[in-house]
């Protein structure tokens, strides 16, 4: 048929084509994973040396540090925090505060209701007023109760521990502190929730006064720690931890994906909590990558202890370490407690003394605001001590002294330090 036909001369036909060609594939990127450190000492004038073997000398001298009359607490609750060192009644005739000479400020300030219970008995006559505050915010607004029982948790304390006659320890109830902290952050809220503790005899709460011997760098005044990295994965977190002995480290760390250009560490502030003198001090650096890779880099030197004989050759002389906290929001100039401090570090010190005036802030504002705050509180110190301000620094929030984390950290973070080197005659 015709349809047969047309299918018969119907053809099918396939062609195939067969092309060569050359692709280059990329070399696999090589991974790496490359830290290093470099530490270098600095002396008083800021200038850098290689590090050496560092000498370090005991010296002589009372640490004077304010005591806060704070006692802080959680959200909504009237628990004491853990975080404040509470003995048994049994235990309070062994309790000495110059025992807590080898402690840190922070450390030393949680034992605020022991030493104020160790100063009742001495003062049997002084009469505690404590105040409890609340935030005055959501759960706790207009909530007197909750800062009463604030205020009696603090009382029981000293009932109980150190057997203080009720009749002594006054409760108040109010909401916001006399004096608030700023509510417009966290921190300041967190800085309201607080009793305030009073007391009719000024000793109770006066400056504590500890007599150690004490280590310290001789020519060094702090490490400055150069970390840097190569690496393909990219950095995840780092730690860089300073230490003079196993049991006393200084730790700097972040969960940022990059490397400050440096950080400075003073050493002395951890050699001043040495009961032993340390063979040589460390400096470990640790970093993981995005890959999760692990890798660690150390630093030490050596240290030369200059003995009691070496010190009659020198240079014998007295330090004593003074604090100024407790400044009003945004001022730098003294309060009345202040002024009682200068007038003490006056009388205590010869024209021959040498002083040394560091400010410091908390975390709050920007890093520019605190570096000016500080610098300004340190000035306006060592004009009222006649200081020069060659010896003059202002570090802002640069060096957290204590932890920013707790409101009495904070507190104790916006201070002056002066540390006062005298001659012994």
């Amino acid at each position: 048929t015709r349809s047969e036909e047309v299918a018969l001369n119907t053809f099918l036909v396939t062609r195939e084509e067969y092309q060569t060609y050359t692709k280059t594939i990329p070399k696999k990127r090589p991974y790496y994973f490359e830290p290093a450190m470099q530490v270098r000492a600095v002396d008083a004038e800021k200038n850098e040396q290689d590090m050496v073997t560092i000498r370090i000398e005991e010296v002589i001298g009372n640490s004077i540090r304010p005591l806060l009359p704070y006692v802080f607490f959680e959200e909504n609750t009237d628990t004491l925090p853990a975080r404040y060192n509470r003995i048994a009644s049994t235990e309070t005739s062994n309790f000495t505060v110059n025992n807590l000479r080898k402690r840190n400020t922070l450390q030393i300030y949680h034992h605020v209701l022991n030493i104020i219970g160790k100063r009742l008995r001495e003062y049997p006559n002084a009469v505690l007023t404590l105040t409890g505050c609340n935030t005055d915010m959501d759960a706790e607004h207009g909530n007197t109760q909750l800062s009463k029982r604030r205020a009696e948790a603090v009382r029981d304390y000293l009932q109980q521990a150190w057997q203080v006659d009720a009749k002594r320890l006054v409760i108040k109830a109010q909401n916001l502190p006399r004096v608030p902290s700023s509510a417009k952050s966290q921190d300041g809220i967190d800085e309201n929730r607080r009793v305030e503790i009073a007391s009719s005899v000024a000793e109770v709460l006066q400056n504590i006064v500890l007599l150690d011997t004490t280590l310290r760098t001789e020519s060094v005044s702090s490490l400055r720690i150069y970390p840097s990295v190569k690496s393909s994965a990219g950095i995840a977190a780092w730690r860089i931890r300073g230490s003079v002995l196993d049991t006393i480290t200084k730790s700097f760390q972040s969960s940022t994906d990059s490397l400050p250009a440096a950080i400075e560490w003073n050493v002395n502030e951890q050699l001043a909590q040495a009961i032993e003198h340390p063979q040589k001090i460390g400096i470990t650096m640790e970093l993981r990558d995005r890959k999760d890779s692990v890798s660690t880099v150390t630093a030490s030197t050596p240290v030369q202890l200059i003995t009691k004989r070496d010190r009659e050759r020198i240079d014998n002389k007295y330090v004593d370490t003074y604090s100024l906290i407790l400044y009003d929001f945004g001022t730098y100039t003294h309060t009345a407690a202040h002024e009682k401090m200068l007038k003490y570090i006056r009388v205590h010190s010869t024209p021959k003394s040498t002083m040394i005036i560091t400010g410091h802030t908390d975390r709050s504002g920007s890093n520019d605001y605190n570096r000016m705050l500080s610098t300004k509180r340190a000035e306006f110190t060592a004009k009222a001590l006649n200081v020069p301000m060659s010896n003059v620094t202002g570090y802002g929030e640069e060096q957290e002294l204590y932890d920013n984390n707790l409101p009495e950290g904070r507190m104790y973070n916006r201070t002056v330090n002066i540390t006062v080197e005298t001659p012994v005659e």
